[in-house]
């Protein structure tokens, strides 16, 4: 564990030297559409494949996206009741919701759960949210569509779901296990890209860094909140489902990360508060990489 311990701390000093590189003006912020596109359409999925691949698959295992759909529909439930006791106009409302409700695995969890635990660690965390991705794309965009501008279309954030990436690389990989396909020429091609993820997560995540003040009361906030709630959520979870080890940490993990990137992406679609998103990610996605990171060492 403190090899894995080492190896974390190494790859989340390279957020610092995106945000130094930045500063330099090697880079600019704009240049993290690039690198996520690389990250979500190639390196996360290679490693979700070759996780799924190589995973054993238990029954406690696909419980993982039934308690995670808990959480995450729970969290939905507490945002109405919170819009709803503060009043927000429909807007807000539909910005804090989809926040409140939503996780960042992928730029965040994912190399965290790789580096210290390899595939098995990974496959666990992603098979967890997965449920996060399908309600994102499913009853997240619906709501973003029903508080913005336009009808929400069901069908095609269905359709979202079915051909992003990480899923179809699941399904892969899975098919791969279960069919004892011998890969290892593949694995061998796939390995350097593997292994080049959490760096090139960590350096986008460091280079989108925009500390600021400016309304900064109404994201801090939904922050805490968030993170509290939904720990205690994953806390009663486990205690539930009597879960321990990698079904644990990607319980607690996942109910305590940040809302994804892909939110400021709804509320410019459906002119939503996008100040509020944008001020909201850019302090908790740090913040979401140091409590995720905490949780796993003190618990793991």
């Amino acid at each position: 564990m403190t090899e894995g311990l080492l190896n974390l701390l190494s790859v989340l000093l390279i957020i610092p030297l995106g945000f130094f590189l930045k500063r330099r003006k090697l880079f600019k912020i704009e240049d993290t559409d690039i690198l996520n596109k690389i990250i979500i359409n190639l390196l996360l999925p290679v490693i979700v494949f070759r996780a799924f691949s190589q995973v054993t698959i238990t029954t406690e295992l696909l419980l993982l996206p039934f308690s995670a759909s808990i959480i995450i529909l729970s969290l939905f439930a507490i945002s109405l009741i919170i819009s709803k006791i503060f009043n927000f106009e429909k807007k807000l409302s539909g910005s804090f919701t989809i926040l409140f409700s939503s996780m960042e695995g992928g730029l965040i969890a994912y190399p965290l759960f790789y580096i210290l635990f390899q595939e098995q660690g990974l496959a666990t965390f992603a098979l967890w949210d997965l449920a996060n991705a399908i309600i994102v794309f499913t009853l997240l965009y619906f709501w973003a569509c029903k508080c913005g501008k336009d009808n929400a279309n069901l069908l095609q954030s269905i359709k979202v779901v079915f051909t992003c990436p990480i899923p179809i690389a699941i399904a892969l990989g899975l098919l791969v296990n279960t069919s004892n396909v011998e890969i290892e020429f593949l694995n061998k091609m796939l390995t350097p890209l593997g292994n080049a993820a959490p760096a090139m997560i960590m350096l986008s995540l460091g280079i989108a860094m925009e500390p600021g003040i400016k309304n900064l009361k109404l994201p801090i906030i939904t922050i805490l909140l968030k993170t509290v709630i939904g720990g205690l959520l994953g806390l009663l979870v486990v205690v539930i489902f009597d879960f321990h080890g990698l079904y644990r940490l990607a319980t607690i993990v996942g109910s305590t990360l940040p809302a994804p990137p892909v939110m400021y992406v709804f509320a410019t679609e459906q002119n939503l508060e996008k100040e509020y998103i944008a001020n909201y990610l850019s302090i908790a996605l740090p913040v979401g990489v140091v409590v995720a990171s905490l949780i796993l060492v003190l618990l793991g």
